[in-house]
């Protein structure tokens, strides 16, 4: 028999796990919050009936349902540590890489996207659906104005701007 981990946690924005046990399971007692962990990636992993969750995946599953096929949960704001449910979303593996943040072996002096040339120039690009878009500048404001538009019209809501 599969347990259905809905009847046995409730969400609960007080908690540090954002969650209460609302039944006894395993060790845990109604009424407890069950204790999380940090997992090396920065996301919080909860551990019920020695089977690890992301903390996040969970919540969602316990408040909104299962995940759809193609799917994975998006954090808003790009804060891992964030499981409030209104920071939670559903997203394709290609709107949650739009919502990324820049790539710490990325140029720390550029914003993401832009990248300089040895000539004084520089390159913004971005993608989307596997399509590629270039511009090229020795001006940088002008570029980050482009990437910023292009990325609001391809990514949407997705858009990180940082």
């Amino acid at each position: 028999m599969e347990i259905k981990y809905e009847d046995y946690f409730s969400y609960h924005p007080g908690s540090p796990s954002f969650l209460i046990c609302k039944k006894n399971i395993g060790r845990k007692r109604s009424g407890e919050f069950p204790a999380v962990t940090m997992h090396p990636s920065g996301y919080l992993v909860i551990t019920v009936l020695n089977k690890k969750f992301q903390l996040h995946r969970f919540i969602w599953g316990v408040t909104r349902g299962e995940i759809p096929d193609g799917f994975c949960i998006d954090h808003i704001d790009g804060n891992k540590t964030n499981n409030l449910i209104e920071n939670l979303r559903l997203a394709t593996l290609s709107q949650n890489s739009w919502n990324r943040r820049k790539q710490s072996n990325g140029d720390p002096y550029f914003p993401k996207g832009i990248c300089a040339f040895k000539s004084g120039g520089y390159v913004a690009h971005i993608q989307r659906n596997g399509r590629r878009w270039h511009k090229y500048s020795y001006d940088l404001s002008e570029l980050m104005a482009w990437l910023n538009a292009k990325r609001a019209d391809l990514h949407g809501s997705y858009a990180n701007y940082g």
